[in-house]
């Protein structure tokens, strides 16, 4: 399924984009949403503009996240978008700010909260 292309200004202009990409929700909706399962641990590669077009994802992901005993790994973007938002402000959520500089140490820094979450 595609998700996303990247527009050519030729044809019909997409009703969902970000920047010079056009979102395929039905292509996402079909094949991301139904991965976001309640496993044990959880990784979300990115909860971002492109994905927040689709109430289907915000809906499983608050799903999965609501769900007892399941960890969820996701990238967030800065900019405070209202659903970004409310994930920040769960008190069930840990916010790491991972730049180019601190990466690699904080590499140690999220994986030592995972296994104190997982133990």
């Amino acid at each position: 399924a595609v998700v996303s292309t990247q527009s050519t200004g030729i044809g019909g202009a997409g009703r969902y984009k970000v920047g010079k990409y056009t979102v395929q929700k039905d292509g996402f909706e079909a094949m991301a949403v139904p991965l976001l399962s309640t496993e044990r641990v959880v990784v979300v590669d990115e909860v971002g503009k492109m994905e927040l077009f689709s109430e289907a994802f915000k809906a499983r992901v608050t799903k999965v996240m609501d769900t007892p005993g399941v960890v969820v790994i996701a990238t967030i973007p800065v900019q405070p978008l209202p659903f970004v938002q409310q994930i920040r402000e769960r008190d069930d959520i840990v916010v790491f700010h991972l730049t180019k500089q601190n990466r690699d140490e904080m590499r140690e820094v999220v994986a030592g909260k995972l296994r104190e979450i997982l133990v």
